[in-house]
């Protein structure tokens, strides 16, 4: 058979993989068992491990930097396997999921504009590409929230503007941005502004609408009210 069909094949079963495999790689495994159709369950103890094995279709296992737990686990899902005669598969050395994260990597990196740069030592790159380097960093894993403090504090205008916009991509995509700043002008790329002196919060501001200009200029407006 194709690929092609063996792909149509699998999504039309969505077969129940069990897997085990280190928290750095694992959402890369589970990312790929889902573009296949497969339906991934993780699972961390032993006792887990062999209920998992009993009611999945398949097990797979990458072991290149497991927890001793997970290596114990990871035993006694294969021997439920095999008394089960279900497949199973072992990545010895994570290669499959790091081969997946090395191109999640660059193309976080073809998307902010770095993709270039990417053999380059740190004394070969301008501020604003270590800051978008920053981002690909804080993106790899697809967290649900970063935290960004003074992302543009370092840089001129031309390469806060870069950042700034990457970041509202990244927002506008689902990823909360929470970030710290003194500059007005990237607050007003916000769509809620907390006001804080001396660790307390003085008063929040919410705003909508896409004209930079405006935004800038209500938000001043509250920043001079609340004595900015």
């Amino acid at each position: 058979k194709s690929a092609a069909e063996v792909l149509e094949a699998m999504r039309a079963k969505a077969p129940r993989v069990a897997c085990f495999a280190h928290a750095s790689v694992s959402p890369f495994i589970a990312d790929a068992l889902l573009a296949a159709g497969a339906v991934p369950a993780f699972a961390e103890d032993s006792g887990e491990a062999t209920q998992l094995a009993g009611i999945a279709d398949a097990l797979f296992a990458s072991v290149g930097a497991v927890t001793k737990p997970q290596a114990e686990a990871v035993r006694a899902a294969v021997a439920r396997a095999n008394a089960s005669q279900k497949p199973w598969a072992l990545d010895p050395d994570d290669a499959g999921a790091l081969s997946l994260r090395g191109y999640v990597a660059k193309e976080l990196m073809r998307r902010l504009g770095i993709i270039e740069i990417a053999d380059n030592d740190i004394n070969e790159v301008s501020g604003g590409q270590l800051q978008r380097a920053c981002i690909c960093r804080s993106m790899i894993n697809h967290p649900k929230m970063i935290f960004a403090d003074e992302p543009t504090g370092a840089l001129n205008s031309a390469s806060s503007d870069e950042v700034m916009k990457e970041l509202c991509a990244i927002n506008a995509d689902g990823t909360t941005v929470m970030l710290v700043t003194h500059d007005a002008k990237v607050a007003a790329k916000c769509s809620r502004v907390l006001y804080i002196v001396d660790g307390n919060i003085q008063g929040e501001f919410r705003q909508s609408g896409s004209d930079d200009r405006q935004r800038e200029r209500a938000l001043n407006n509250w920043l001079l009210e609340m004595g900015f």
